[in-house]
């Protein structure tokens, strides 16, 4: 467990690292940072190595298929690298040759691709000329986006790349 919370706590520093623009830190990437942290280290506390079981099987999933890549590397079948979730599985391994915890990695994943649908949504509404607000996040990167973050599975990756 101390091991678990130390890799979260230095993942954190990694988003409030990512929060940081040209001129200062962004308020909402930094609560983001913060809530992460705490969340995923309040979810393995309360549920510990049973949290991939929290909410979804689908964390499950992503396990073995990490597990099934380390097992038998990587196919050039696309079929295979779809079906494998190629996309999400191998930053995740690499995550995992330095020592993070698979599914913290998944989840770590999902926190930073929430950054940059932030990012993404806050540099859009900037150049038509709206002056972002705190509560604006509600809206693309709310509390339930904020959720899914912590449970590490594929769907705000899949939003990024269709944001």
């Amino acid at each position: 467990m101390l091991m678990y919370v130390v890799q979260s706590i230095l993942l954190g520093g990694v988003l409030v690292l990512i929060a940081r623009n040209s001129r200062a830190f962004n308020t909402y990437q930094i609560l983001l940072a913060v809530v992460w942290t705490l969340a995923v280290i309040a979810i393995r506390f309360k549920y510990g190595i049973d949290q991939v079981t929290f909410y979804s099987n689908d964390q499950e999933t992503q396990i073995f298929l990490v597990n099934r890549f380390i097992k038998y590397g990587l196919s050039f079948s696309p079929t295979i690298a779809i079906s494998d979730r190629y996309l999400v599985v191998i930053p995740v391994r690499m995550l995992d040759l330095f020592g993070i915890d698979q599914l913290l990695a998944f989840k770590f994943l999902q926190a930073i691709s929430l950054s940059y649908i932030y990012k993404l949504c806050s540099d859009f509404l900037a150049r038509e000329g709206i002056t972002v607000k705190l509560w604006h996040a509600i809206f693309f990167a709310g509390p339930l986006f904020i959720f899914l973050s912590t449970i590490g599975l594929r769907d705000l990756e899949i939003a990024l790349f269709a944001t």
